[in-house]
């Protein structure tokens, strides 16, 4: 039985954080299948890393996403933050415009401390 094409895993850390962790590919085929594992973890006031170290590849859908999920955030008093984001996926990103707007960072921890209310 093959892996799914992509995948979601998500964990509560202190201090009301959520790890997503997601897996795979975010494209056209992938994207309605795991649009609500991947926007369940924004609750009101929470923040939310996504840890995107294992995505191999997003497409255009994947990117509408991600900025969903950054909109849906805001609306709730939320923080997002990016962590571990792979440079293919971090092209895409940029060359659609919208890695201006996301929070980015290197590591877990940086993400995490920047959604607690870091810099």
């Amino acid at each position: 039985m093959n892996a799914p094409p992509v995948k979601v895993d998500v964990e509560d850390l202190e201090g009301g954080v959520r790890l997503a962790v997601v897996a795979g590919r975010l494209d056209s085929a992938t994207v309605p299948t795991i649009e609500a594992a991947l926007l369940a973890p924004i609750q009101r006031g929470t923040g939310v890393v996504y840890d995107l170290a294992d995505l191999g590849y997003i497409s255009a859908s994947g990117v509408r996403l991600i900025v969903a999920a950054v909109r849906r955030a805001e609306a709730m008093q939320g923080r997002v933050a990016f962590a571990r984001v792979p440079a293919e996926v971090a092209e895409t990103l940029s060359v659609s415009g919208f890695a201006m707007f996301l929070s980015l960072f290197e590591s877990r921890d940086e993400a995490v401390a920047h959604v607690r209310g870091g810099a």
